[in-house]
């Protein structure tokens, strides 16, 4: 009886020793890896308060008038443009997005946060999401049209 009693107390023991070391282990990746994602997503919406907000305002609304020109809605046309390879360039080739002050890391987060806060808000925003690599590419052409006329392009080929 008394063997029996001591390699069950032997199991449990090790059984604390490993869940206290999963506890301790997963509370110390939460302590390092949470402030860099809270950072991240922070410093996203400020870099768009600072470089964006101006002509998309803060609800992403921007600031069309009835002649189609100043600056359409992301809520509205948003989704259509990350839904193609051209339209996703388009969105990250713009003038604000290609001569912003940030790096390529910096604006994969604001461009994310777009995504996420402004055009799609729920768990299906995944698949729209850029990568750093995929902003980079995108980030370093140039657009050769008018804006304005390409953008106006993309929303008449989508809404068809």
């Amino acid at each position: 009886m008394k063997a029996i009693w001591l390699k069950s107390s032997r199991s449990s023991a090790r059984l604390r020793f490993l869940h206290s070391t999963l506890l301790v282990t997963s509370s110390l990746l939460c302590f390092w890896i949470t402030p860099a994602v809270k950072a991240n997503a922070a410093s996203a919406r400020i870099n768009y308060i600072l470089q964006c907000q101006g002509c998309h305002r803060a609800d992403g609304l921007g600031n069309n008038s009835a002649d189609g020109s100043g600056t359409p809605s992301m809520l509205t046309f948003g989704r259509l443009f990350l839904s193609t390879p051209e339209g996703r360039d388009f969105f990250v080739s713009v003038p604000g997005v290609v001569n912003a002050p940030l790096s390529d890391e910096e604006m994969t987060h604001v461009i994310n946060y777009v995504i996420e806060a402004l055009i799609i808000r729920d768990a299906a925003a995944e698949p729209f999401l850029y990568s750093l690599e995929e902003l980079s590419r995108y980030r370093k052409t140039k657009l050769v049209k008018d804006v304005k006329l390409l953008r106006r392009e993309l929303i008449e080929r989508g809404i068809q």
